[in-house]
């Protein structure tokens, strides 16, 4: 009985040191967060931590509260670094902070929604949407608990813009369409500030490029027309706020222009883009060449090439000043229409290419940005590793230091309890500490695998493509020049082994940008661009069938489809044979067919011709060679717009291949 009134006695010591869950102070931590930060941009990360923990020296900080606030500083740190993997983790340790430390009560539900869908948007950016969606609802259902009326719009507001583009990003338009009508319903209630009052038109203008990709042009009209009606609204309101509204109304413009291209108004897209560029070239640059490069579109679609040659020179100039990924890869598009339309085939195929280069590049890019995020998780996950450990040990000498005061009785059994806890902690310790160096050897073997991955892409890149174009160069000179055959066999090898190369570069998860087409408009100049090189064996091609086939899809995918058909067909032919494309559609689908009457296929290989993995290859009938590649890129690309791709071979009697895609 002495001993459980001991242990009882414990007991109620230790229950009266445990303290109690603090009230959170939405102000007091923005007021502190916002100094951190300010003190960050100006004398850097590591001066901006020192001051923090020079006020939780003072005590004008609980050690909660300081937790909470570098948590948050981290996490808003890695966002603005781009290291988002980072920044997940640092979400999550101060929505873990938040339910520790803090009562439900005050300003918690406030900050819980706000980190959530700051969470939401870290997922976004990791290419989690179903995840992100989730985190951002977590966060809205906080929102019905914050007292203050206009805070509570707000937060709602932001929140149900993120879930609208959590569902845009993967093409759930009417679920982003919804959520961003949704998230306008708020306004009536409150007056916001300028940037609250901004964003109505933002939400507005979103709503519209929803409507654009789901292929409903009259609803995106009225969206961009409520978003003018929003932007005049908004100069009323804030008349010093003029660069605002310029800008606001010279994007909708933009967008509006590309509601009226699908419409087949291009005098009105055409104006409207010039007011863009009028409103944009001072302040916004890239979006002023961006709104040239779809002026330079309509007028090729007007068959204004006099006009399109301007704009075309005017934005070549803009591009070496005004550095745009997305300007150069856009250019590179329309260029290639500009010169297919002018009839210059080779000059719109070296385009195509350049075009298809800076996709790949730029998938590329996104691709080793993924695979940096995972090394920053690994490192991270390390890191947390250590600060779990050394917690553990400050928890026993804080429990230490607590139950010294509970006098000479509890010494031996505070002893005995200690010595146990020790013992298995210490086991614990050493399975932390063999799992940290398990996970930084992985790391090292990660960093190292990449690291060789990526040099070896440069070599194939830098040290085989820059010669093989030289060689197939200098060797169609010297066939030009004495029309000897061994230079025109050299160019040919040249120009087959630079085929492998781009294809092994080339990424086939580029994003794709479906819009409603005529599919004629893209086999037309594709077959009058591949009759350059069929007329090398006095092959006909012979294109015939429905007009008007319209799908929804991504027009340079499907050209590269379309491009590596036609290209098998000429390798496989026999010199003077022909080559027929035909266009058939019904209710539901499009078939693009292209028949042949080479040397045909075997029945066991048809599968295998689709399979990166086999790598299977024939030389042509005049002994071209092929990489194995084109065809399962080409279905790559066909199952992404929702298709398929089939054979029709047999040996010796040639082959038809068909490419099914849904109607618009």
């Amino acid at each position: 009985m002495k001993n459980w009134a001991v242990i009882g006695w414990m007991m109620v010591c230790l229950w009266g040191c445990t303290p109690a869950k603090e009230q959170f102070d939405f102000s007091v931590f923005r007021e502190k967060l916002d100094l951190i930060k300010d003190t960050s941009k100006k004398a850097g990360r590591d001066a901006a931590l020192r001051q923090l923990q020079d006020t939780l020296h003072t005590g004008s900080l609980s050690p909660a509260l300081a937790r909470l606030i570098r948590y948050d500083f981290d996490r808003d740190w890695n966002n603005r670094a781009g290291n988002y993997a980072a920044e997940l983790a640092f979400a999550d340790s101060v929505i873990k902070e938040l339910r520790m430390s803090f009562a439900e009560e005050g300003d918690f539900h406030r900050q819980m929604a706000i980190i959530c869908r700051q969470r939401g948007n870290a997922y976004i950016q990791l290419g989690r949407s179903d995840e992100a969606a989730a985190s951002i609802q977590e966060g809205l259902r906080e929102v019905p608990f914050i007292a203050d009326t206009c805070a509570r719009g707000m937060i709602e507001i932001q929140g149900y813009s993120s879930l609208a583009y959590a569902r845009f990003v993967v093409g759930r338009y009417d679920q982003a369409i919804t959520f961003y009508h949704r998230a306008l319903v708020d306004y009536p209630s409150c007056r916001f500030d300028s940037e609250g009052e901004f964003k109505r038109q933002n939400l507005r203008n979103n709503a519209g490029m929803a409507y654009i990709a789901k292929g409903n042009a009259d609803s995106a009209q009225a969206e961009f027309r409520l978003a003018f009606d929003d932007i005049r609204r908004y100069g009323r309101l804030f008349p010093d706020k003029q660069y605002n509204v310029n800008s606001a109304y010279g994007v909708v413009c933009s967008n509006l222009a590309d509601v009226m291209m699908q419409l087949g108004r291009l005098d009105s897209a055409a104006a409207l883009l010039r007011s863009s560029v009028q409103l944009n070239q001072r302040h916004e640059p890239e979006n002023a060449l961006l709104s040239r490069i779809k002026l330079m579109d309509v007028s090729v679609r007007k068959a204004d090439l006099g006009a399109a040659g301007e704009l075309k020179r005017t934005i070549r100039a803009a591009l070496d000043t005004t550095r745009s990924a997305e300007a150069e890869r856009r250019f590179a598009r329309v260029s290639a229409a500009y010169f297919a339309a002018a009839g210059d085939t080779r000059r719109a195929f070296r385009q195509q290419v350049r075009y298809d280069s800076l996709v790949s590049s730029a998938a590329q890019k996104q691709s080793e940005g993924r695979e940096s995020d995972l090394l920053q998780a690994l490192e991270l996950a390390a890191s947390r590793n250590k600060v779990t450990l050394l917690e553990k040990e400050n928890s026993i000498q804080h429990l230490i230091l607590i139950l010294g005061v509970v006098g000479i009785i509890s010494v031996v059994l505070i002893g005995t309890i200690i010595t146990i806890y020790s013992l298995r902690l210490r086991t614990r310790n050493r399975e932390i500490v063999l799992i940290n160096e398990q996970l930084n050897s992985v790391l090292s073997n990660l960093k190292n695998s990449i690291q060789t991955q990526n040099r070896m892409m440069q070599v194939v890149a830098h040290d085989l493509r820059n010669p093989l174009i030289a060689i197939r160069q200098i060797s169609e000179a010297g066939y030009s020049e004495s029309g000897s055959e061994r230079f025109q066999a050299v160019a040919n090898s040249a120009r087959e082994a630079a085929a492998i190369i781009e294809n092994m570069v080339k990424a086939d998860n580029a994003p794709l940008n479906r819009q409603p087409t005529d599919l004629m408009s893209i086999v037309v100049p594709c077959v009058r661009m591949m009759q350059v090189k069929a007329d090398e064996k006095q092959l006909t091609l012979t294109l015939s069938g429905a007009e008007h086939a319209l799908c929804r899809i991504d027009a340079n995918g499907i050209w590269r489809v379309l491009t590596n058909l036609l290209s098998n067909a000429i390798k496989f032919s026999h010199r003077g044979a022909g080559i027929r494309i035909l266009i058939e559609d019904d209710a539901t689908k499009v078939r693009l067919s292209v028949k042949d009457t080479g040397i045909g296929i075997p029945t066991d290989k048809r599968e295998e011709i689709f399979d990166f993995h086999t790598g299977m290859s024939r030389p042509g009938t005049e002994g071209e060679e092929s990489n194995g590649m084109g065809l399962a890129i080409s279905r790559r690309i066909v199952e992404r717009h929702d298709g398929k791709i089939e054979v029709e071979s047999a040996p010796g009697l040639g082959s038809v291949f068909v490419v099914i895609l849904p109607k618009a």
